[in-house]
C-alpha cells in the first residue's frame, strides 16, 4: 500500500471519528488504536502529525477503559514487534525538522503522562523517554520560536515539577535530585535503615558486583535489570505482585547474549554511518581538487598559449628591428662613403 493510500486512511479515519458514532465505533473496534499507531511513522511527517494527535486526543477522551493504557499497550506492542524502544518512533518524528511533528509528539507524549494517575507510572514514563534521549531533543527544541511547541514543552515542565514536588512530599519532604545517582542511592539507603528491607538491598548490591566485567556485556545487564524492577514495582491498578514467587524463568543468558550482539550490531552501523560520512567528505574533497586542478590545467595551458603568442610577436618585432637595423647600417655606410669621396674630391 502507497504512502498517499496510508495518509488518506488516516485522513478518513479522521473525518470517521469526528462524531459519536464514529468514535465509538473506533473505540470498539480491538484494531481501531492498533491500526493508528502503526501508522507513526517518521519517515512520511505529514500522516504522522495527524497520527499522533488523533491518539493524543483518544488519550485525554474520558473512558472507562483509560484510554491512555490502550494507546500505550498498541504503541509497546507495535515496538515488540518491530525490535525497537516503544518510544523511540516519537522521539524520531521529534528529530525530524517539521515543526507540526514536533508539537504533534509533545503533544501524544504529555497526553500520556498526564492521563496516569499513580506517580510512579508518570515518573516511570517520563525516565524512560529521557534515558532515550529526550532531554537532548528538549533543549533543541526551547530554541525554536514557536507558540504552540511553547505551550507543550510548559506542559511538560509542570508535569514534571509538580510529580517531583510529589515525590518529594512522599520522602518526608526530602529534597531529591532525581538525575544524581548518589542522591537517590542515598535516599534508597535512608527508605530501608534499620529494617528488614536493608539486608535484601545488601544482597542486591552484592549481586550487582557479581556483574562480570565486560564493555559491551555490563551495560545490558543494568538494562535487563532496570526493565524487570520496572515491571516488578510498577502495576497499572497499583497492586502488589506475588511475593511468594522465589524463582523467575528467564533465560537470562540468552537474553543478554542477544542485547549485547543488537549492541554490537548498532556500534557497528553507527560506525559504518560514520566512515560513509567520512567517505562522502573524502570524495567531496576529492571532486573539488579535481576540478581544481583541472581549472589550474586549463589556466597553466592558456598561459603557455598567451606566452608563446607573445614569444612570437616579439620574435617578428625582433625580426623586424634587425631589418630597420641592417636598413640603417647600409645607409651609414653608403653615407660614410659618399663623405669620403667628398673629401677627396675637395682635397
Amino acid at each position: 500500500m502507497g504512502v498517499k493510500c496510508q495518509h488518506e486512511i488516516v485522513r478518513c479515519l479522521k473525518a470517521f471519528m469526528n462524531n459519536k458514532y464514529g468514535l465509538k465505533a473506533m473505540l470498539t473496534s480491538a484494531e481501531g488504536i492498533p491500526l493508528l499507531v502503526r501508522a507513526i511513522t517518521p519517515r512520511v511527517p505529514h500522516m504522522m502529525v495527524d497520527v499522533v494527535k488523533l491518539l493524543s486526543a483518544i488519550c485525554i477522551l474520558e473512558h472507562p477503559d483509560n484510554l491512555h493504557e490502550r494507546v500505550l499497550e498498541a504503541i509497546t506492542e507495535e515496538a515488540e514487534k518491530q525490535d525497537i524502544e516503544r518510544f523511540q518512533p516519537l522521539l524520531s518524528g521529534m528529530n525530524k525538522p517539521n515543526i507540526g511533528l514536533k508539537n504533534g509528539c509533545m503533544q501524544l507524549i504529555n497526553a500520556l503522562i498526564s492521563r496516569g494517575e499513580e506517580l510512579d507510572y508518570r515518573i516511570h514514563i517520563r525516565s524512560e523517554l529521557l534515558r532515550l534521549g529526550l532531554r537532548d531533543l528538549l533543549t533543541e527544541i526551547r530554541a525554536i520560536e514557536n507558540e504552540e511547541l511553547r505551550v507543550q514543552l510548559s506542559v511538560f515542565d509542570d508535569q514534571a515539577e509538580d510529580d517531583s514536588e510529589e515525590l518529594q512530599a512522599r520522602l518526608n519532604d526530602v529534597r531529591i535530585e532525581m538525575d544524581d545517582v548518589m542522591e537517590v542511592f542515598q535516599i534508597v539507603m535512608n527508605t530501608v535503615k534499620d529494617s528488614k528491607a536493608e539486608t535484601h538491598l545488601l544482597s542486591l548490591m552484592q549481586h550487582l558486583l557479581l556483574i562480570r566485567n565486560d564493555y559491551m556485556v555490563r551495560p545490558q545487564y543494568y538494562k535487563l535489570i532496570d526493565e524487570c524492577i520496572a515491571q516488578i514495582v510498577l502495576h497499572r491498578n497499583g497492586a502488589d505482585p506475588d511475593f511468594k514467587c522465589r524463582n523467575l524463568s528467564l533465560d537470562v543468558e540468552g537474553l543478554i547474549d542477544n542485547m549485547v550482539d543488537k549492541t554490537k550490531v548498532e556500534s557497528s552501523q553507527a560506525k559504518a554511518i560514520e566512515l560513509e560520512k567520512k567517505l562522502d567528505a573524502e570524495l567531496t574533497a576529492r571532486h573539488e581538487l579535481d576540478a581544481e586542478l583541472k581549472k589550474m590545467e586549463g589556466d597553466y595551458e592558456h598561459r603557455v598559449h598567451e606566452l608563446v603568442a607573445e614569444k612570437e610577436t616579439l620574435g617578428s618585432e625582433k625580426q623586424e628591428r634587425e631589418t630597420e637595423n641592417q636598413t640603417l647600417l647600409e645607409k651609414i655606410n653608403t653615407l660614410n662613403e659618399e663623405v669620403h669621396t667628398h673629401t677627396e674630391k675637395t682635397l
